[in-house]
C-alpha cells in the first residue's frame, strides 16, 4: 500500500474521488464520509441536510 494512504484523511479524499468520478451522489458522497470518520474516530454526531424542491444537488446547511 501506499504510505500516504496509511494517512486517514487522505485514503477518504481518495476514495471519495474514486466516487465522485464514478458518479456518486451528494448523498453517497456524505455517507461514504461519515462512515470513514466513525471507523478511525468513533464520534456520534449526525448531518442534516437539505434538499429544496427545485435544487438540483444537496447542500449542507
Amino acid at each position: 500500500m501506499d504510505p500516504l494512504y496509511d494517512i486517514p484523511v487522505l485514503a477518504t479524499l481518495g476514495r471519495l474521488s474514486a466516487e465522485l468520478t464514478a458518479g456518486a451522489s451528494s448523498q453517497q458522497l456524505v455517507e461514504l464520509l461519515v462512515d470513514d470518520l466513525f471507523r478511525p474516530y468513533g464520534p456520534d454526531f449526525s448531518i442534516r441536510y437539505d434538499l429544496p424542491p427545485a435544487a438540483r444537488q444537496l447542500t449542507l446547511p
